[in-house]
């Protein structure tokens, strides 16, 4: 993880922005910015969403249910969320045989990282 970790260490001048936490809806300082692939069911898309460290695990928990009950929609959206968001580019090492496998792949990472590997993403994009 070189890229979260030379962000992680970046100078106070660096400091990240506050953010709004996509569940509960409070500002946040950035520092306690947590994203993940999450399923909207209202638009059928996998979206990157911005938490706090108190709305993580049940965003988390719900995106792990989306990606156990797999279907053709969420394979095409899921393909979608990594162009979009580059995550192959900058986190090689989660791609699988498929694309469930490397939905899995990415969870694993957002839980081993406390959601800071993909909230580096939305810094990098900033």
């Amino acid at each position: 993880m070189g890229l979260l970790a030379r962000l992680m260490r970046a100078k106070k001048k660096d400091a990240w922005l506050p953010f709004l936490c996509s569940s509960c809806y409070e500002f946040r300082p950035g520092e306690q910015m947590r994203a993940l692939p999450w399923w909207n069911t209202d638009a059928g898309a996998f979206f990157m969403k911005y938490n706090c460290p108190s709305c993580f695990d049940k965003s988390l928990a719900e995106t792990e249910q989306r990606i156990e009950h797999w279907d053709a929609d969420a394979d095409k959206e899921f393909r979608s969320f990594l162009e979009i968001w580059n995550v192959l580019k900058y986190f090689p090492d989660v791609q699988g045989a498929s694309i469930q496998e490397t939905a899995k792949n990415v969870l694993r990472l957002v839980t081993e990282s406390k959601g800071k590997a993909l909230a580096v993403l939305a810094r990098v994009r900033a």
